[in-house]
């Protein structure tokens, strides 16, 4: 996807850890990509990529105008980037620049980028206060800036807002996303799988919307259990929404909106315990003749027992629901996707989620599908054609969504917890909640009998899941296969 029609565009990659060799592995498989570039200050970081790219699977089709190895496109550069000058000279050779870094570098990233004339891609955002006068900065430069590119921020807001305009009205969403180690271990039952070396712990408050109020609840609060079929059952707290997104014209009527974070169960507690302990405060704290900031110390004594080791593999959950009125009647849409570490290219499920979206979104601007100017964030901009190209690329990928709707009348057989209390008796209604029960199974994807009675468990509060599995096959939602042992959705 060559800027202006070019063959040779040219992606630079800022970042040799956990994102950027997933993002350069993306675009390599793009025959329209004449080079990518990947850029790092540790050299011996840029030699481990270097030859590990040469034994993955390039799974695409090669471009037969440039070479018969990919790999052949692909260079890498020691660079340091608090050499401002050298920066731009390096930025203005590419068509653009994505940044898989810490924030503190990404900012030098984004200032050269505005000084060399170059659109620049992020995965992650700053803070609020932050992004505000960086916004500020790069208009009044003319920059070409788009941050919160990759899963969240990014897929969660994109998705949350197509789904908003489905509806005539929209009266609330849930977003729930999250990374977990497919075996959960150590004292948290987590694996780091993005942002470095330091766990995605914060004491900041998280907002929600309730009853058109923007609110700020505790981090790791709210937290309740729910179920994703193949994987288990699994904790949900309040991560806090993308602020911007309750500004979008599709959220006007918004009553009730929370965004929560995914991980095993229990990860919350312990981690509101760290919190409340102030250990994960970021200033200093006087600890006999010196001084010692929590969080990094946290981080230290945890990180033998957070690192993703050989034999790891994690998954990515993701699952946004928006519920409002469409031709009078009350509907809920909810797209989930379930995602797996990639064993063909040892691409942690993670890296594969959030920096190919990423690196999506740079192709696409380095082939003028994406134009803009200024500081933007992709739910602005990713509408239209340009999801469905998106959702395309991502498929290639073996990255695929479902979208699924019911009836908001099925909330009138749910307790408080959102639990299933009762199978109405009536046909019409029951149908409606074999309907809603059925979403949660993807008809791509064939179960165990366990595994749908697992499921089945998480969703009612009346301990008879083989009553409902028998439900759901009498009632056309699943077929059982000729051996007994598997069942798969079939509507």
């Amino acid at each position: 996807m060559p800027q202006n029609g070019s063959s040779d565009s040219h992606i630079l990659i800022v970042g040799a850890g956990l994102m950027g060799p997933a993002a350069a592995f993306n675009a390599l498989n793009d025959p329209s990509v004449g080079r990518v570039t990947l850029v790092d200050v540790d050299e011996e970081k840029l030699r481990r990529v270097r030859d590990g790219m040469v034994g993955r699977d390039m799974m695409h089709h090669v471009p037969t105008h440039h070479t018969n190895n990919p790999t052949d496109r692909f260079h890498t550069r020691q660079h340091d980037l608090s050499d401002h000058e050298a920066t731009v000279s390096l930025f203005r050779d590419a068509d653009v620049v994505l940044t898989a870094l810490p924030w503190r570098a990404t900012v030098l990233a984004v200032r050269a980028a505005i000084e060399a004339g170059v659109p620049l891609v992020d995965l992650a955002i700053p803070d609020d206060e932050e992004m505000a006068l960086l916004r500020e900065e790069t208009e009044k430069a003319k920059g070409t800036i788009l941050l919160g590119c990759g899963l969240e921020p990014g897929l969660t807001e994109i998705e949350a807002r197509r789904l908003a305009g489905m509806l005539d009205e929209v009266r609330s969403f849930d977003i729930m996303v999250g990374g977990i180690p497919e075996i959960p271990s150590g004292p948290l039952g987590y694996k780091i799988v993005f942002g470095g070396d330091q766990l995605p712990l914060r004491s900041i408050p998280a907002l929600t919307l309730e009853s058109g109020e923007r609110k700020n609840r505790p981090r790791y609060s709210g937290e309740s259990r729910t179920e994703f079929a193949g994987v288990g059952r699994v904790e949900a707290w309040h991560e806090g929404i993308i602020p911007w997104l309750l500004d979008q014209p599709e959220m006007k009527e918004l009553q009730d909106a929370m965004q929560r974070t995914i991980r095993w169960p229990n990860y919350a507690a312990k981690a509101r315990a760290l919190n409340e302990l102030g250990l994960l405060g970021t200033e200093p704290v006087q600890v006999g003749n010196g001084s010692v900031i929590p969080k990094e110390l946290v981080d230290t004594l945890l990180r033998p027992h957070v690192t993703m080791e050989e034999g790891d593999r994690d998954i990515t959950l993701f699952r946004v629901e928006v519920s409002g009125m469409r031709g009078g009647e009350p509907v809920t849409l909810k797209t989930e996707m379930v995602d797996r570490y990639d064993e063909a290219t040892g691409f942690t499920s993670m890296g594969r989620t959030t920096a190919f979206t990423g690196a999506i979104f740079a192709r696409m601007i380095a082939a003028g599908e994406i134009t803009f100017s200024g500081l933007r964030t992709p739910d602005e901009l990713i509408t239209g054609g340009l999801y469905h190209r998106m959702i395309e690329e991502l498929a290639k990928e073996n990255i695929r969504f479902r979208t699924d709707e019911y009836s908001g009348e099925v909330g009138k057989f749910m307790n408080e917890e959102g639990l299933l209390k009762t199978l109405p008796s009536k046909r019409s209604k029951r149908d409606l909640v074999l309907h809603y029960l059925a979403t949660y199974f993807d008809p791509e994807v064939e179960y165990s009998e366990n595994e749908v009675n697992r499921t089945l468990n998480g969703l009612h509060n009346f301990n008879d899941a083989a009553w409902l599995r028998r439900e759901l096959v009498d009632g056309g939602w699943f077929r059982r296969e000729p051996n007994g042992e598997k069942y798969r959705r079939s509507r």
